[in-house]
């Protein structure tokens, strides 16, 4: 059974595509704690918010545009480096090469099992499938070897996404929302014409402070007044 080159490609990048899904949810997860971590301050900020609650929802507009942004610029990010890895399938990668005591293991020439990958015609994908019921002994060898070379590529292909999407998150959007929160809602703020209308409290804090205003005149009066009578000499 020979495999073309190509088609051990197409037999590679079927097994990559899985790991897209899960680097996009690796994206989304970490967002996700961002949004979170922002709703779930300390119990200070948390007053300051119940006070000013048209000025935390400003701030949080902010804060959360700047996470969707960057969320969606690190997703395309990280689905380029799949990309990146889907473009070329490095067949002499030192790991890969080691394989070849692999089937040393297994009785076969490596330099005959490796030019496998290279020669004959057909489609590989078809050739595995329908090779799995009545197999000759040099073709179930041979299915051996390409499974093993496929599995082989497939984990080198793994530990590199497993190694680099998390340092393209934490590059792209942890360190950068941490980086540049600080001058987004200066900029989001200071360009905010009315002000005032950001900083008003709610209607019931603002009766409650009326009302202890009120209570607070009427105690002075109240006391001027004992302070009178307690000076009045009999």
């Amino acid at each position: 059974m020979f495999i073309p080159e190509q088609s051990f490609d197409a037999l590679i990048k079927m097994q990559m595509e899985r790991f897209k899904e899960p680097m996009l949810n690796c994206v989304d997860r970490v967002s996700e704690e961002l949004i979170r971590m922002i709703q779930n301050c300390g119990d200070k900020v948390q007053q300051e918010m119940k006070r000013f609650p048209l000025l935390f929802d400003h701030i949080h507009k902010i804060v959360s545009t700047m996470i969707i942004t960057k969320t969606e610029e690190t997703a395309d990010f990280v689905k380029q480096l799949l990309d990146n890895e889907l473009a070329f399938i490095n067949t002499r990668h030192p790991e890969f090469i080691k394989s070849a005591e692999l089937l040393k293991a297994l009785g076969e020439d490596p330099d005959h099992a490796l030019q496998q990958l290279r020669k004959g015609s057909g489609d590989a994908k078809s050739k595995l499938t329908n090779y799995r019921g009545n197999l000759t002994s040099h073709e179930k060898r041979d299915y051996l070897i390409i499974e093993r070379l496929i599995d082989q590529y497939f984990h080198i292909a793994q530990n590199s996404i497993k190694d680099r999407v998390p340092k393209a998150i934490m590059n792209c959007l942890v360190n950068y929302i941490f980086e540049h929160l600080h001058s987004e809602l200066m900029a989001g703020l200071y360009d905010q014409t009315d002000v005032d209308k950001l900083l008003a409290e709610t209607e019931d804090l603002a009766r409650l402070r009326k009302e202890t205003e009120d209570m607070l005149k009427a105690l002075n009066k109240a006391n001027t007044f004992l302070s009178e009578i307690r000076s009045i000499k009999v």
